[in-house]
């Protein structure tokens, strides 16, 4: 996952980007388990560039890894050697 490959079959997750007026009001936890739902819907039914990923994951920083496995559902694997911001 060192670059962008636009046929792999991971797709990876790198923020939830919410405007800071709006932040602490649950728009980042209702984007972000919205588009883990339309991306299961999706790819159980094979529809686009959804039915040909195998796998979902995700880079945050440590501090917001409650947030992610809350509102998403991912969940600890370890540590990545992707650099993120």
């Amino acid at each position: 996952m060192s670059k962008h490959e636009p046929a792999g079959s991971i797709l990876c997750i790198h923020s939830v980007a919410v405007t800071p007026r709006l932040q602490r009001q649950k728009h980042g936890s209702q984007m972000l388990s919205h588009y883990v739902r339309d991306f299961l819907d999706r790819r159980i039914e094979g529809e686009g560039a959804a039915g040909s990923v195998s796998e979902m994951r995700l880079i945050c920083k440590k501090n917001l890894r409650a947030f992610y496995q809350d509102a998403g559902g991912f969940a600890l694997v370890g540590p990545s050697q992707v650099v993120h911001g």
